[in-house]
């Protein structure tokens, strides 16, 4: 059988070993992603139990962390959703790109959690590099967690890593 391209306007026809994958309606992700993001937040500051740790120590990190790491312990998780996006992006354009442009601002709410103050008065160089180091840790943490929990780390581990990190840049001199 031979096909012919498909009229403009029209879709091409679909191979029958491709699934369909319907593209999310826009506002509907929107609204959940907000929706999402108030109620984590809310979770991350483990409702005031963080500030009782300085601001940018290791014990606020490790409490962070903790709090962070224990939304993402239910099977029905949002960051397993989180990861089926992440890994559909090349197929759903529209959305990857609206997701990709909140990263600064998840970075944006990351530094004052972590390191006290308020979220509108982070500036946009430290969203750029503080708050995307936080959102690339929890990238990787929301990975782990997502494909395997029983050798995902836990905060006290993450903290001593950063111990470790802290100590080998202060040995070294490097700011």
């Amino acid at each position: 059988m031979c096909r012919r391209p498909a009229a403009a306007g029209t879709a091409a026809p679909r191979s029958s070993t491709a699934p369909a994958i319907a593209a999310p309606r826009i506002p509907l992700v929107n609204a959940s992603r907000a929706a999402v993001a108030r109620g984590m937040g809310d979770a991350f500051d483990g409702d005031g139990t963080v500030d009782g740790a300085e601001p940018g120590s290791l014990e606020r990190f490790e409490r962070v962390g903790a709090n962070i790491i224990g939304t993402m312990k239910d099977p029905g998780s949002v960051w397993r959703l989180s990861m089926e996006v992440l890994a559909l992006g090349y197929r759903l354009p529209e959305v990857r790109d609206r997701l990709a442009a909140a990263q600064r601002e998840a970075g944006r709410g990351l530094v004052p959690l972590l390191m006290g103050g308020r979220e509108e008065d982070v500036s946009d160089e430290t969203a750029d590099t503080l708050g995307m180091f936080y959102v690339t840790l929890m990238t990787g943490l929301i990975a782990q967690w997502t494909f395997d929990p029983g050798t995902a780390p836990d905060a006290a581990q993450l903290t001593a890593g950063l111990r470790r990190v802290i100590g080998a840049a202060a040995a070294d001199g490097a700011p």
